[in-house]
């Protein structure tokens, strides 16, 4: 597990949403797994990072199951899996 550290205002955020292609880069060049990366192309290594956004937001006027398709096409994921989860009442 890894992760980054420094005070506010450092960059943290921005240099993971550069790592999982949410934004662009103003300079430089980056390489994950030995991998470059390139803004606006899918990554292939993105299947091997976790990430947890503190407030997560999902474009307007997707059901929960179009929001789990979204994900799923960007982590590879089995389509029954992604079915058979969506379909599990979730207790209250």
């Amino acid at each position: 597990m890894h992760g980054f550290l420094g005070p506010n205002g450092a960059g943290k955020t921005t240099a993971i949403k550069i790592i999982l292609g949410l934004i662009p880069a103003n300079a430089g060049n980056i390489q994950v797994f030995g991998e470059p990366l390139q803004f606006g192309r899918k990554q292939n290594y993105l299947h091997r990072i976790n990430y947890l956004p503190q407030n997560p937001v999902f474009p307007e006027g997707l059901t929960g199951r179009e929001a789990l398709a979204l994900v799923a096409d960007i982590y590879p994921a089995s389509p029954h899996y992604c079915n058979e989860g969506a379909s599990i009442p979730i207790a209250s």
